[in-house]
């Protein structure tokens, strides 16, 4: 699926329609290009399609465009425990030497930022479950600032998000795996 971009490249591409004319030597209009340009401009095509075909690989022969890779949980705990080495690292700068008393919070902040989603069955959709849920999230868990992405089109998770105090701070486009798409979500915070 182009993004929205690619999209808008296409479509600007489609509206410049150009004209070329050649000339002779008089200055004359010709209908057809000369043979000498024609076969020039193949030979730069024969190299360009060959030099293409060559240095790109087969994932990226596809118009140029790469596969969003799925999300995992293998990445997701890379990035969580690089964020702990950080924090550990950052505390234990703090701490005057007492990496013992560091490494429990390190952990506590790392286990906090490794993300979670949820999915709520269509035939409880509209009987308050997914607010509740928010709720006994956020008050078993005092730590703020919190972060919330949904789906912009998704018009029930942002009111649920808008209701527990988060406030929009942006978009951004990420890959969604029930729609095995990238889709365009709203995120928000609540300090």
């Amino acid at each position: 699926m182009p993004t929205r971009k690619q999209r808008r490249r296409e479509l600007k591409a489609k509206r410049h329609v150009y004209e070329t004319v050649w000339l002779d030597a008089d200055g004359n209009e010709l209908d057809e290009p000369p043979p000498e340009l024609l076969e020039a401009e193949e030979k730069r095509k024969d190299k360009t399609v060959a030099k293409a075909t060559a240095a790109k690989p087969a994932a990226q022969q596809r118009g140029g465009r790469r596969e969003p890779q799925p999300p995992s949980w293998n990445r997701a705990m890379k990035r969580g425990l690089l964020l702990g080495l950080v924090v550990f690292a950052l505390f234990g700068l703090t701490s005057k030497g007492k990496y013992v008393q560091v490494l429990p919070l390190a952990a506590i902040y790392t286990a906090l930022f490794i993300p979670f989603t949820y999915w709520i069955d269509r035939s409880f959709w509209g009987h308050g479950v997914a607010g509740r849920a928010l709720a006994l999230f956020l008050e078993a868990f005092p730590v703020r600032p919190l972060y919330a992405r949904a789906a912009s089109d998704n018009v029930g998770s942002l009111r649920v998000l808008r209701q527990a105090g988060f406030t929009t701070v942006g978009t951004e486009v990420s890959y969604a795996n029930a729609r095995e798409a990238e889709i365009e979500e709203t995120a928000g915070d609540q300090s």
